[in-house]
């Protein structure tokens, strides 16, 4: 017969239980973010769109620049334009020499002309101002030079004009000889006349005639030999 054993109840041991249950209540569940790393992700996505924000500001910024430079430059060249349509036309110009002479004086003897090279660089001075680009200059003689140097005067005479336009600073400067001219004063057809021809400069334009250097002579002209239009020289001696 068995007659060992206790009859005292048995205690539970609950410690495993209650330290597992408190471990438990102190859980802070499963983090996603960790997971997913978000707080940096959207950190990394916060810069990213600033730097998109900056670069939209700095490209407007930059095209609202360039639309303004845009518009000044096109006022500036309505403006310039608008001055240049509005420009004064510049007149021809004369000089006259003396007698079988091909060298520019400020008073050619014969002539009622005075201060015919300052009257030179004031022409010229206009020139500029008006841009020309191509100027005309033709050298004439008259009834009165000597018929065998007649040829060899308008080319000098015109020579001697082109070279005092190119000192004073003119471009495109031309000389070819006008011709020879035998009606009229001839102490005024002994002469070398600059037209602008590019731009043209109003309705007088590629003609030969206009202000005499230091004398305005109103514009003489003068009937050829041949019976041609009046202000045409005849060609040759």
């Amino acid at each position: 017969m068995i007659n060992n054993f206790s009859t005292t109840g048995v205690t539970p041991d609950t410690s495993l239980a209650r330290a597992l249950a408190d471990a438990a209540s102190k859980e802070t569940g499963f983090d996603v973010g960790a997971l997913t790393n978000a707080g940096n992700l959207a950190t990394v996505q916060g810069k990213t769109l600033e730097t998109a924000e900056a670069a939209r500001k700095d490209a407007l910024q930059q095209a609202t620049t360039l639309a303004t430079k845009a518009m000044d430059a096109a006022v500036q060249v309505a403006t310039a334009k608008k001055a240049a349509d509005k420009a004064t036309p510049v007149d021809p110009l004369t000089v006259v020499f003396g007698k079988d002479k091909s060298a520019i004086e400020d008073a050619p003897a014969g002539t009622t002309a005075k201060g015919q090279n300052q009257a030179i660089k004031d022409w010229a001075a206009r020139a500029k101002a008006a841009q020309a680009t191509a100027i005309s200059v033709k050298g004439y003689s008259s009834t009165d030079d000597t018929a065998s140097k007649a040829d060899d005067l308008q080319t000098a005479r015109a020579t001697a004009l082109k070279k005092a336009l190119d000192q004073a600073g003119l471009t495109g400067v031309t000389a070819a000889k006008g011709g020879k001219l035998t009606q009229g004063d001839a102490a005024t057809q002994r002469k070398a006349d600059a037209t602008i021809t590019k731009p043209a400069q109003g309705k007088d334009a590629g003609k030969d005639t206009g202000t005499e250097a230091g004398k305005d002579t109103g514009g003489t002209t003068t009937t050829p030999a041949d019976g041609g239009a009046g202000g045409t020289p005849t060609g040759g001696n």
